[in-house]
């Protein structure tokens, strides 16, 4: 018999599940195949794989409040719901008339400024799409009269003799999509890609959540737990913020999940570019989510101030306040601080559940995870009694799993949970019923408020 050394491979199962961060980033834009997933990372030119609207913006915002390995799968959804074009608002010496056609793209608050006078082919303007924060280079207005806004969708007529200064304003709303749309867009990719959450970068409301709340279900079921990220709309045009405000707590009532999660804010963002906009913070939130850890409040003032966002003229700490009690992630100042910062991660859960931040909910949902994957190995394997017992062997197994979960939620740093416990209940009938285990973690606290006593004494003679 010849001898030799046979060499035995095995697998501990001891290594940490594969898988990005990246969310799934779902909206409506000019450009890109509807429907497809692109991978994106902060290097991709937005604009030449999506063109202009909210899924460029929001994305934009993502990535500058992001982490230096922020990616997403994004994925373009049919701008089902037509755009609206407002009302011209003039100020002028002059007797020319503007007026507006088209098929508004993106949101745009439009500036017209006549920089020369005259009449067609000799008057000159410049143009701002922001609301006139920005301004582009003077054109000449043509024999045609007829003025492109690029990017827009929307074209002026020009028509009679203009004066230096007058002025024309235009607010519109570009495409958005319905909830039908945006759900046809994402059942492929979540098909495809477990991921952590999902953002909707069109305007909703309650109607909308009560649809993510049951695809969130959906999604539980499949063993792919994640929260979708989505936000309100932003006041109309001659909406003051008092009723904006009553307008969005009213429409949050009757509603409650714990999977999804509502920004209500905005403001002026400014992007890399030195351009400011006004949109909603959902774009700023979704960035702090993926430069967060899964336990880290996106409100930790250390770690996330937001200075890319210049609030609203009014907008105080009163309606702050009101917002987050009504649920909403919103945003606030602090006094002796220049910054803006979220409130507090929330969701929209009802108030007694232990899942109204995000950090507990994305914990959970981390711990589900790695528990799963590691079970997993023990479906329909054989349990050898010791000494006609088989607890011990499920001892083991316990074991094994609570370490598993330890080593990369425990024994990291910094510490996503300071510890885990499984619980084996006696007397389980796992031939015909299967195996049961009790699983607590213990989470890391959070400071959500410090107070401080104060006194003074004088000394005495």
């Amino acid at each position: 018999m010849n001898g030799d050394v046979t060499i035995i491979k095995n697998d501990n199962m001891s290594g940490s599940p594969s898988g990005s961060n990246f969310p799934l980033v779902v909206g409506t834009s000019t450009a890109g195949e509807i429907g497809k997933v692109v991978i994106v990372g902060l290097e991709t030119n937005l604009e030449e794989k999506f063109g202009f609207g909210n899924l460029v913006d929001k994305l934009g915002d993502l990535f500058n409040h992001a982490g230096s390995n922020a990616g997403a799968f994004v994925v373009r959804a049919l701008a089902d719901v037509e755009g609206v074009i407002g009302t011209i608002q003039e100020t002028k010496t002059g007797t020319g008339i503007v007026t507006a056609v088209g098929d508004p793209l993106i949101n745009a608050d439009i500036v017209v400024k006549i920089t020369k006078a005259g009449g067609l082919n000799d008057a000159q303007y410049k143009y701002s799409i922001n609301g006139g924060l920005s301004f582009s280079t003077e054109f000449l207005i043509n024999v045609d009269g007829e003025v492109i806004i690029e990017n827009t969708g929307i074209t002026l007529n020009f028509l009679g003799i203009f004066n230096k200064d007058d002025t024309f304003r235009l607010s519109v709303k570009g495409r958005s999509a319905t909830i039908l749309s945006i759900i046809e867009a994402i059942n492929e990719p979540l098909e495809v890609y477990d991921v952590p959450f999902i953002f909707i970068t069109e305007p909703t409301d309650s109607v909308d959540w009560v649809v993510m709340n049951l695809k969130a279900d959906e999604l539980f079921k499949k063993h792919r737990p994640s929260f979708f990220l989505c936000s309100t709309r932003i006041p109309n045009k001659n909406e003051s913020l008092d009723d904006w405000i009553n307008a969005m707590v009213s429409d949050q009532q009757g509603f409650a999940s714990d999977n999804v999660s509502v920004c209500c804010g905005y403001g002026g963002v400014m992007d890399k570019k030195g351009n400011k906009k006004e949109r909603d913070i959902s774009g700023i939130v979704a960035g702090l989510i993926t430069n967060s850890d899964v336990n880290q409040s996106i409100a930790e003032v250390a770690k996330f101030p937001i200075s890319a966002l210049f609030l609203p003229d009014g907008f105080n700490s009163a309606y702050s306040t009101v917002l987050e009690d009504a649920r909403y992630i919103t945003v606030k100042t602090y006094a002796g601080l220049n910054s803006r910062y979220v409130v507090e991660g929330r969701t929209m859960a009802e108030p007694t559940s232990d899942y109204k931040v995000l950090e507990t909910l994305r914990t959970v949902y981390q711990a589900i995870r790695l528990a799963r994957a590691k079970a997993l190995n023990y479906i329909k394997s054989r349990v050898f009694p010791v000494n006609g017992d088989i607890r011990p062997s499920l001892e083991t197994i316990k074991a094994e799993i609570t370490q598993y979960i330890k080593n990369n939620m425990v024994y990291v740093i910094p510490a996503l949970l300071t510890n885990v416990v499984l619980d084996l209940p006696e007397g389980q009938d796992i031939n015909n019923q299967g195996l049961v285990f009790d699983m607590h973690l213990e989470g890391v606290p959070i400071i959500r408020k410090i107070k401080i006593f104060m006194d003074i004494t004088y000394p005495k003679s």
